[in-house]
């Protein structure tokens, strides 16, 4: 099995202008709205120079996703992953939790906890509740919103989160074990500097957030909060 990680990409953007956002993490240089102080429109940890949610490390931002890695373990506790539901970000529904100890049937996959063991993958010991490994997915459908919510995933009725896979719908699809993926926004209608364009994020209770891009020719984090878009031949933002 092949564990792919992603590595947290070095934008070489300029401090925001615009609002009181520190967004440097050792080596790493975040544009907003990403940052490490209230000033940010998404705080985030700076750690032993790791940018992280709580004590979960990020691995990649996107325009999009941010990428968490969550390493196979057994009898982790779902309510762990508690600080990855937020008012700015939480998984998406690309995701499929690897889950254990369930007391209701799932429907979805089954696989034993001893086929990881010794594939390339060091996983802690599992004690008979957490010997077979079932599979949560909450399928997109038209008129749903966006992102999960903690709730969704507590009604499983299951213990233990052993690790999650992360489905990357782009030209081609990719899986990406070990990896939560999450999906970021700021609260509200849209707040976009000049050319930008706009992606509405449908949220739980009828709420909607934002995300903002730079178009062709233009580069910045596109934010009316941030320092928007200059003429430019790319955006810098993420890679």
């Amino acid at each position: 099995m092949i564990i792919t990680i992603f590595l947290l990409s070095k934008t070489r953007a300029q401090n925001s202008n615009n609002t009181n956002c520190s967004n440097r993490c050792g080596d790493e240089i975040l544009q907003y709205p990403f940052g490490f102080s209230e000033g940010c429109g998404i705080k985030l940890n700076c750690t032993n120079n790791k940018v992280q949610i709580d004590e979960f490390l990020i691995q990649n931002l996107t325009k999009n996703s941010i990428f968490i890695y969550l390493p196979a373990k057994c009898n982790r506790s779902i309510a762990s992953i508690r600080p990855l539901f937020n008012d700015n970000f939480a998984p998406t529904r690309n995701n499929s939790f690897l889950v254990q100890d369930c007391s209701a049937s799932l429907g979805g996959c089954v696989i034993p906890a001893s086929s990881f063991v010794g594939n390339q993958i060091e996983v802690e010991s599992c004690d008979s509740k957490s010997s077979n490994i079932s599979c949560f997915t909450q399928q997109y459908h038209e008129g749903d919103v966006d992102v999960l919510s903690y709730d969704e995933l507590n009604k499983t009725k299951c213990n233990f989160l052993f690790s999650a896979i992360a489905v990357e719908q782009n030209k081609e699809i990719s899986l990406q074990f070990q990896a939560i993926e999450l999906g970021w926004w700021l609260q509200g209608s849209c707040q976009c500097s000049n050319n930008a364009t706009c992606s509405t994020v449908n949220l739980q209770g009828n709420g909607t957030g934002f995300r903002c891009q730079c178009v062709d020719g233009f580069r910045g984090d596109g934010f009316a909060s941030g320092t928007g878009c200059q003429k430019g031949q790319f955006n810098f933002f993420f890679y």
